[in-house]
């Protein structure tokens, strides 16, 4: 009986090391997404030189609601 309830405890931690490992990578795939197109979002207008910061920032703030309102499940 020992046996069994040792063997039910390694089963049952390893369920949890799987599904814990499982979340912690879905929760990456969720975050980076935003992270990669935050970044190709970002450099753009970072490296544009030739607008003055306020065109930069409008064109900027519009492209970031486009990007924002982007929903992928």
């Amino acid at each position: 009986m020992d046996r069994l309830f040792e063997d039910m405890v390694t089963q049952y931690g390893g369920h949890n090391l799987k599904y814990l490992w499982k979340k912690m990578f879905d929760e990456l795939l969720k975050f980076q997404a935003p992270l990669v197109g935050g970044i190709a979002v970002h450099i753009p207008f970072l490296l544009k030189n030739s607008m003055d910061a306020a065109e930069r920032i409008t064109k900027f703030r519009s492209t970031e609601t486009i990007v924002s309102k982007l929903k992928i499940e």
